[in-house]
Formats: C-alpha cells, structure tokens, sequence
C-alpha cells in the first residue's frame, strides 16, 4: 500500500500510539478516535476497509463469535458492506436451519480435536479443577451437549441462542473497530448511520472471581496416555494474572529464565545427562574419538496461559527422551533448585533491561500491524487492535489509548517486587503436573468425559517435592550471561539511494558475498543468511536423510550460542 491516505481531525486522547519503532508509528501516523453513542463505543482507524466486532460473553459462543470480520477489496463496497455487517447485531434472523448447521458444524470440528493431544491435555486440566468455576467446563461443544441434551431437558437451542443474543449483545459490552482509506468524519458518519441502533440493555459485565483450583487440585501428580508417540511433562501453578501488571511484565521476565537455553540453564543441563554413547571414527573403529550424551530433555518452554482477569496459571512444558521419562523426579527436583536459584539471585534490572531492549528491536506487535498495512493482510492488522480491548473495564485494566498498539509486548516499569511477587506462587505447595506418556497404557483408572482421555492422579506432597528436590544430581545452574547481540542503538541508518537488488561485494574461489539494504520496512534488525551449494546432498534418498539428519544436529549442537541470536 504506497498512498496510505491518513486522515486528519482533531487530536484526542488516542491520536498518539506508543510503537516499538519509530519508522512504524511515523510511516502510519495512525489516528484512533473513540465514539461514544448511546452506550456504544466503537474505535476508528484508518486502512483498508475491514470491521471486526468484539463481543465481552462465554456462553454459546460457537454461534454468537466473539469476533466476526467483514472485509472489502474496494472503499465504494464498504457502506453495502457495513449495512450488512451491523444487521447481524440489530435484527439477525438466526433461522432454524441456520442454527443445525451451526451445530452440525461445532460438531465437526469437535471430532476433529478428538484426537489431538493439546486438546486432550487442555480439557485434562480443566477437568481436574473446581466443578463450580466456569474454568472446569467443556471448551467447545459437540451434537449431544447442543441437540441431544437439550431437547431431553426440555430446551430448544435456537430459542436458548436468542435469549444469549438479547442478554449479552448490548452496545455497551461491544467494541467496533473500522479500518478505512477514507478520512475520520465519513467513517463516523458511516459508523452513526450503519451501527447507532444496536440495542443497549446496560448488561453487566461477565466476570469469573476467584482461583479455579481449590487445594484437592494442587500437589498432584496426572498421568495421561497420549495420542502421539513421546513423552511430555507440564507443570503448573496457578498465579495471579499478570495482565493487571502488563508494563511490569513479570512472567516475561521469569519465562525467559525458567525458559532460557543456554548454559546454565534448566533446559541446559537438561540436554547435557544421560549416558554417555561413544561415537567411533569409520577408519579406527577400535577406538571412540568423542562421547555423545543422550539428554533428559528435547525442548522446554515456559510462560503464562489460560489466564483472565481472575485468574491464571504458570507453566513449564518439557518434551522428554525415553532416558528423561525415566527420571521425572531429578527433572522436577532440578527445575525448583533453578526456581531457588532465582529466589536467591533476586530480581536483576539489567535482566529486565535486556528483554526491554529486545521487546523494542522484536515485531511482536507493532512489525505485525506495519505489514498487515503494507502488504495488505487486513485480518492480522485488526488482530493487533481487537486484542487491545478488554470489555471488563470496570476490573481497571483496559489498555489506555497510547498503549493500543503495544499491548504487553513492551515492558517499561522495572518493579522488582511484582515480579517476586509472581516468582514466590512457584512453590511445591501450589504445584499441579502432567504427565503425558503412552508408556501409561492400561496403567490408568480414570477417563476424561470429553475427550476420553484415560489418566490417573496420585498426591504428591510438599515432603515428596522437597525429597526430589535433595537427590536431584548436581547441576551447574546459573543465570544467563548478557546476550551482547542486543543493541542498544536502534537509529535506522540511511540508505543513500534506494536498491532494488543485491549488490555483490566481494567474490572468491569458494564464495559471493551479496548485501542489500532494508528501504521498505525501516527496521532496526540485519539478517544473515548463508547458503551452501552441496550438489552431493540430494543425490539419493539417503544423502537426503545424512543431510537432514547432520542438519538437526548442527543446529542443536549451536543451540546455546545461537539461542542468543534467534532472541533479537
């Protein structure tokens, strides 16, 4: 999109969005503009014409979606559009009809999921919660919770549906988000003639109090059969939700140590036990020129999901080696010495500062929405505004205006006791694990109603943890060095004249260098790329193999050091 037509109005307490680069926000020069009529608040920007509608309910939403889009190749089609799109919420005709083949339809793609591990453990989790917190319910939906239990309870779901759609869809739960070439005053007025009629009820906000976990929950211990071959362990805290905090940015802070790879970290020293395999030279096979260890662990991940307002909850995710699943305990024993290891380091400002600086040089948010302008990707560039409204305003954690664009993806307050404060729920008191294996395979006595996942659940107490905890081997743990690829200059330099393509600046023998610089997107990140011509990698299916197989190693084997690149 070369001529982006930024309109011009008076500014107001939204017009100036925080951005993490500054080529973003000046090429732009987006202005929001808050509506406010009747109850309805609806949000303005310009681009190219697209409108999502978000909707603050929980119930049937598999019919009334939270967020519906309507999007237009060409400004002439947009009021049509616009017309049809706000009908939905004036007057929708939700039809007999209609309503089986939206069921029919929630079915199907819940046969889909059936079979899926992540979903599986997802609904796991949730089962084993309190039975009388909306976080314990079933998910989606399929035939027999939307027809056939509904009709033997006397209950037609359409009729259901509409009542859901009087109660909950009222302007003043609801956000509207236009994008559109044209300027701010004919989107207004667009927005006045197409949508003012959407009824108000002044429904109150859904809001679900408390933790879903009550103590019957913590301290134990899930084994699941998985779908899928391997071994995984998970595990969990429930934690106050770090929304609230979002310039603090707490579990970013922690999800980056507990998650980091590089020496001395859990994932780390992980990889680095085992035995010892040794690895023979074909000329000298009498003799092992190297040992390789076959490790504990293939990943780890960490940070927050399945949060809210009320709640939410901290997790570590751990894909195990064969030789890992056998060692569970010395895994969660050496993940809390880490946890310690923190709690004793403190919480470090120049830890802080660095995920600062890569939040800025990072596209989370801001390079999502530039190439949704630029390259015309409607639905990813409303994503990054729709995201941004939280319809639970009385809770006081709405994004305010200049942080819009941003959301969370930009820490900015080094506040070291909200951190501690997340850091100090990590606990073996407050701890729930999963563990999925089909090793368990006939080794269960339980099954999950919704998915038929079959699993077992034993207590594990805080005696246990601390026991694990006392003969886990001794590791080398300690905090990440400085990662000193992160700059700290972020100027974008001048390119002289514009370059369409690469120019070569040095050839040899053996190689070319090429170079071309960035004069489309202005961002403050160089990439490298090098290319190997190995003619002899793709001469049969086996040297296809080698290759891929010598490819995965490599890549592994410069996991610590290349950690540090990929994070910028």
């Amino acid at each position: 999109m070369d001529d982006l037509q930024v309109p011009t109005a008076t500014p107001t307490a939204g017009e100036h969005l925080e951005s993490d680069t500054e080529a973003v926000r000046s090429w732009r020069q987006l202005v929001i503009f808050t509506l406010q009529r009747s109850g309805q608040r609806s949000t303005i920007a310009s681009c190219r014409s697209s409108s999502p509608a978000e909707i603050n309910s929980k119930d049937l939403q598999m019919f009334c979606l939270k967020e519906m889009y309507f999007g237009v190749e060409g400004v002439s089609d947009a009021r049509e559009t616009h017309a049809g799109f706000a009908q939905f919420f004036i007057s929708p005709l939700m039809s007999p009809d209609a309503t089986l083949r939206e069921i029919k339809a929630v079915h199907s793609e819940n046969q889909k999921n059936l079979l899926s591990d992540v979903w599986r453990m997802s609904q796991l989790q949730k089962h084993l919660s309190s039975r009388n917190h909306p976080y314990h319910k079933f998910g989606t939906g399929n035939w027999n919770t939307l027809e056939v239990q509904p009709k033997l309870n006397g209950l037609d779901t359409r009729l259901e549906l509409i009542k859901f759609y009087k109660k909950y869809y009222s302007a003043n739960l609801m956000h509207l988000v236009v994008y559109a070439r044209e300027g701010l005053d004919a989107i207004q007025s667009l927005v006045e003639q197409k949508f003012c009629d959407i009824q108000n009820s002044g429904q109150d906000y859904s809001y679900f109090p408390g933790q879903p976990c009550s103590s019957e929950h913590l301290q134990i211990l899930a084994k699941a059969v998985r779908i899928k071959q391997g071994h995984i362990l998970r595990v969990v805290w429930p934690i106050a939700p770090s929304i609230r905090n979002y310039k603090e940015g707490p579990c970013r802070y922690l999800s980056h140590l507990i998650g980091h790879e590089g020496e001395g970290s859990v994932f780390f020293v992980l990889k680095q036990l085992g035995v010892l395999i040794p690895v023979f030279d074909m000329a000298d096979l009498l003799q092992p020129v190297l040992s390789v260890g076959i490790g504990w662990a293939l990943s780890l991940e960490a940070g927050e999901g399945d949060w809210s307002l009320e709640f939410s909850f901290f997790s570590v995710s751990i894909e195990l080696t064969d030789k890992g699943h056998e060692h569970i305990e010395d895994i969660v024993g050496i993940l809390f010495r880490y946890i310690d290891l923190l709690q004793n380091s403190g919480v470090n400002k120049w830890i802080f500062d660095e995920r600062v600086l890569f939040a800025q040089v990072s596209e989370v948010t801001s390079t999502l929405c530039f190439l949704a302008f630029k390259k015309g990707e409607v639905l990813v560039g409303l994503h990054c505004f729709t995201g941004t409204f939280n319809p639970n305003q009385k809770d006081g954690v709405n994004f305010p205006p200049e942080d819009w664009l941003v959301r969370w993806s930009l820490p900015s307050n080094f506040v070291p006791s909200t951190i501690q404060t997340i850091l100090d729920e990590l606990t073996p008191e407050n701890i729930r694990m999963f563990w999925e294996s089909k090793n368990f395979e006939g080794c269960t006595d339980s099954v999950e109603p919704w998915y038929g996942t079959s699993y077992s659940v034993e207590k594990v107490t805080v005696s246990i943890i601390k026991q694990w905890i006392a003969k886990a081997p001794e590791v080398d743990l300690h905090l990440p060095k400085q990662n000193v690829f992160i700059p700290s200059d972020l100027t974008i330099k001048n390119a002289q004249e514009k370059v369409k393509y690469p120019i070569l600046l040095r050839t040899s023998s053996f190689s070319r260098l090429w170079y071309k610089p960035d004069t489309m997107f202005s961002m403050p990140k160089a990439y490298i790329k090098v290319e190997f011509n190995c003619p002899q990698s793709i001469v049969s299916p086996e040297a296809e193999v080698l290759t891929y197989i010598f490819t995965k190693l490599l890549i592994d084997y410069l996991n610590e050091y290349g950690k540090h690149l990929f994070d910028t």
